[in-house]
């Protein structure tokens, strides 16, 4: 292995400092890794709402984002809406469609909804109350959106500093109804979900009249106007004007008298009448809502080919799934083959979604209004849910945490997903306990691979390159409370870092300088030797280039937590990582690109053998369809097995 550097041995010897930089060069998320659910953050934090002015939507964030062409088959009896349909209608053929709502009120349990392509404007909270499918007319793109044309803007010299252009009678404000935890001190307009577009070009917001400038808009909210910084003649101007599309939610009395508090106090609200189980969305395109596309809870729910796209604050939001509640085995949820990009916090949020299946998805460029990155903002994030399966998911470019996996999210299985270019940490597992995070590429992030406060964690097989650091492992100072997670219904964490596992990891720095070590195992004061039970069967690359600190960081039991210079000494210290190899750094058939299967002959030697768990995950993922060839690049199998790292 070359030599580390040892430039950058001071910045590490005075504390975690910035992990979270950039793979892209951003500018690093505040500082040192820190427990995002701390009962005292939001005290920390003085976020004044309504003041200042909302960020500039990255340049790199797509303004267009693609819905997929779908044909779904029409079945017999089907009920069709248009965006043009009338009430009036019964929806019974395609020429003569109904309204959204008409046709969710009147069609029977089990029916099917085709919309017709267009744009849907006024579908605005729909409750679904029973089982449907709602899908896209065959080869059709029906797109719902949040937002109406506004017209009748008059030009104001005297309102603000500069020109603006005026809105009377403008009936829509979005103020922030959540925690100002979520608010990012230096963005504190993220909080107001209002949005407005001046032909392609989307609008920053401001808090006052007298901020005003071009490229961005006002809403007074008192006086009902909309002020543009644009001049809108000869442009179609489009406002946010709806907080979600649809709400579908259930939940059983008897079940929820045995739940936790907090579980009953949310589901105060619920429909308890009803029963979506079973709905199926497909092949439509939600964007434009001030807070979500939808709001649901059903067990046996399907999400399928959807895209979720500009949304205010998150693209879904999925939640309580009542047979968890109720202690019977679950009928999991699938959320499979959606887009969900440029979301105002996060693409895709979820909780106690029991054995749901998250697969074939796509997450990107979330986080545009720039919430607390650190706090709940990513591109997936998902929290007490007990044997997720999240597998094939393409993860990049969000202005924060790529997939994130917090409190209580146990026995979870994390495999063959492309996770790049995140702001933030690639796969986070964080207050949870058991998972296989394994065959994942994560390349280009602020960390590959995270684990805090979390326990069992088999992190084998991974490919993890050009990260500020490959795998970061860490145990905050404090403990889980709720009865009801330790020793309850469904069992959870302890909040402790113990027993995990980095085995038959592939790592590599290739031409780029990081700030962190490859590996770092923080103790929080205390020794880091209990943090992991297994490391072995690594392979560590640093090529021409590259410019790495040192090869990790770690503390003795009663010792201050420092750097490690090389592997040698690492194995010597520690004991661990014996069987890791230093190799050449011509290892991948076109890293620059993004090909990260190995070229032929640079590995000789076996890893350690796969435990029979992860040899099922492997062949039950053959015998999947591949949608993108890049994630074949993160397997390697010992001989007795199979082929090496990027067998197809």
């Amino acid at each position: 292995m070359k030599p580390f550097k040892t430039a950058s041995l001071l910045a590490l010897a005075v504390g975690l400092g910035p992990l979270l930089a950039s793979a892209s060069g951003a500018q690093a998320q505040n500082a040192a890794p820190r427990d995002p659910m701390r009962a005292d953050a939001a005290a920390q934090i003085d976020v004044p709402v309504q003041t200042g002015t909302a960020p500039v939507p990255p340049s790199d964030a797509p303004m267009s984002v693609p819905l997929k062409t779908t044909n779904y088959p029409v079945p017999e009896g089907a009920i069709f809406v248009a965006p043009n349909g009338k009430a009036a209608n019964d929806g019974k053929t395609p020429d003569a469609p109904t309204t959204v709502q008409r046709a969710v009120e009147t069609a029977p349990v089990g029916a099917t909804i085709v919309f017709r392509g267009g744009i849907y404007r006024g579908v605005d909270n729909v409750r679904i109350a029973k089982k449907l499918t709602l899908q896209a007319y065959p080869n059709e793109k029906p797109w719902l959106w949040g937002s109406i044309p506004v017209q009748g803007f008059t030009r104001d010299d005297n309102a603000a500093r500069v020109p603006v252009w005026r809105h009377d009678a403008w009936p829509h404000s979005f103020p922030f109804t959540w925690g100002r935890e979520y608010l990012d001190p230096a963005y504190p307009m993220a909080g107001l979900l209002d949005m407005v577009w001046v032909g392609d070009k989307y609008l920053s917001q401001v808090g006052a009249l007298d901020q005003m400038g071009p490229g961005q808009f006002f809403v007074d909210a008192q006086n009902k106007r909309l002020y543009l910084g644009d001049d809108p003649t000869g442009k179609t101007v489009e406002a946010t004007a709806h907080r979600r599309a649809f709400t579908l939610q259930t939940v059983d009395k008897t079940a929820l008298a045995a739940a936790p508090p907090h579980i009953q106090a949310r589901a105060a609200t619920f429909d308890t009448n009803s029963d979506p189980s079973g709905t199926q969305i497909r092949g439509l395109g939600f964007a434009r809502y001030a807070d979500f596309a939808g709001q649901m809870s059903a067990p046996g729910l399907v999400i399928e080919d959807c895209t979720f796209a500009w949304n205010g604050q998150l693209g879904l939001s999925l939640s309580m799934h009542v047979d968890q509640i109720r202690g019977v085995p679950p009928r999991g949820m699938i959320v499979r083959g959606n887009t969900f990009m440029c979301n105002g916090r996060t693409g895709f949020h979820a909780s106690h979604i029991f054995g749901a299946t998250v697969e074939n998805n796509t997450f990107a460029y979330n986080n545009v209004e720039r919430f607390r990155a650190a706090w709940d903002a990513a591109g997936l994030k998902i929290v007490y849910t007990p044997n997720l399966i999240l597998r094939r998911n393409l993860a990049e470019r969000n202005y924060a945490t790529g997939l994130w996996l917090d409190i209580s999210v146990d026995n979870a299985v994390v495999t063959h997903n492309l996770v790049r270019h995140n702001q933030g940490i690639g796969i986070f597992f964080e207050i949870s306990r058991g998972a296989i995070i394994a065959y994942n590429i994560a390349h280009d992030n602020g960390a590959g691979i995270q684990i805090s406060n979390a326990s069992r964690a088999r992190v084998w097989n991974n490919t993890l390159v050009n990260n500020n650091t490959a795998f970061f492992v860490q145990q905050w100072k404090r403990l889980n409370t709720d009865p009801w997670t330790i020793a309850g219904i469904r069992p959870g964490a302890q909040y402790l870092t113990r027993d995990n596992e980095f085995v038959n990891n592939l790592v590599a720095i290739i031409g780029k300088k990081v700030t962190w070590p490859l590996v770092v195992i923080s103790g929080d004061g205390g020794g880091s030797s209990d943090k992991m039970s297994r490391m072995e069967g690594n392979r560590y690359f640093v090529g021409p280039g590259a410019d790495v600190p040192a090869f990790a960081r770690w503390a003795a039991e009663g010792t201050p937590e420092g750097p490690i210079l090389t592997l040698a000494d690492f194995q010597r210290e520690t004991g661990l990582d014996v069987g890791a190899i230093d190799q050449s750094p011509a290892i991948f058939v076109d890293a620059a690109n993004g090909d990260f299967r190995l070229a032929g002959g640079t590995l000789a030697e076996e890893g350690a053998a796969l435990p029979l768990e992860l040899t099922q995950v492997s062949k039950a993922e053959d015998a999947l369809p591949t949608p993108n060839p890049e994630l074949a690049g993160a397997r390697w199998f010992p001989a007795s097995v199979g082929a090496g790292i990027g067998a197809n």
